[in-house]
């Protein structure tokens, strides 16, 4: 299940992504170069406040951008704009999925936006106007991105995150607890310790997690928020499964992110 990529990413077939642009009419959809030759397939959504917050939002394991229409129309209704990545070997995008690979998609997503990398569709912001959302095995990349050197958005949020693919590998087969931790690693092949890198992330991070998730268990999320610094990350853990949507998502989520940007209209509790 978890040594071999194609069994951790669950890589799925093409979709028809111009569907976003009948569900969601100021969608476009762009192209965007890696430094290594990938074209990562993304929508772009606008938003009334120019000058408002802007969202990187990166999908979990098997979710094409499809599936990502909900969150993209709940934050176009608060005023915000969005760039949802499509990974390489996800949905149209080229390429096949691998730990580096990825995060070199979540940061050449982040240097257009922010203006390190040209993109003619693109209008670079201030990151401290980036607010970067992940969720599931998207939360792996987005905190390998915020522990660069360089790398300074207003705030991470991780909705159904982890420790590492090794820390969940092990809980669901038993036997890789047995063997050294090392060997563990190199068997799962991609074993992407986001809790070895968590300390040098600098922004503020909000984790959102569901009491009942059997994908990725609690305990996993909260070994990760003890490796972020001391003050900087924030853990809500709140009624449903994995990637909840009970009716106290919204509350954690506007409430963290009016703190951020306070001059910003979000919907208050």
């Amino acid at each position: 299940m978890y040594n071999s990529q194609a069994a951790t990413y669950c890589t799925p077939a093409y979709v028809n992504e111009k569907m976003g642009q009948t569900v969601l009419p100021h969608t476009n959809e762009i192209i965007i170069p890696t430094p290594d030759g990938k074209n990562l397939v993304a929508w772009q959504t606008p938003s009334s406040h120019n000058n408002g917050p802007v969202v990187l939002l990166l999908p979990g394991r098997s979710k094409n951008l499809a599936f990502c229409t909900s969150t993209i129309r709940l934050l176009s209704q608060w005023g915000i704009s969005s760039l949802v990545l499509g990974w390489r070997g996800f949905s149209g995008s080229s390429g096949t999925p691998s730990q580096r690979g990825l995060i070199l998609d979540a940061r050449t997503a982040y240097n257009v936006l922010t203006g390190r990398q040209e993109h003619t569709s693109i209008k670079p912001i201030d990151p401290q106007k980036l607010v970067i959302m992940a969720a599931s095995l998207g939360t792996l990349p987005a905190t390998f991105l915020c522990a660069q050197e360089g790398v300074n958005p207003q705030a991470l949020v991780l909705i159904a995150s982890m420790s590492s693919i090794v820390d969940v590998a092990q809980h669901h087969l038993p036997w890789l607890r047995v063997i050294h931790p090392q060997l563990a690693a190199w068997i799962v092949r991609d074993p992407w310790q986001a809790d070895e890198v968590a300390h040098r992330v600098t922004c503020h991070v909000l984790q959102i997690h569901g009491n009942k998730d059997e994908i990725i268990p609690e305990r996993f999320a909260r070994a990760l928020h003890d490796r972020f610094p001391s003050g900087k990350a924030e853990m809500h853990v709140i009624p449903g499964g994995h990637l909840p949507s009970s009716p106290e998502f919204i509350p954690c989520l506007t409430q963290f992110l009016g703190q951020r940007f306070p001059n910003h209209p979000f919907p208050r509790p």
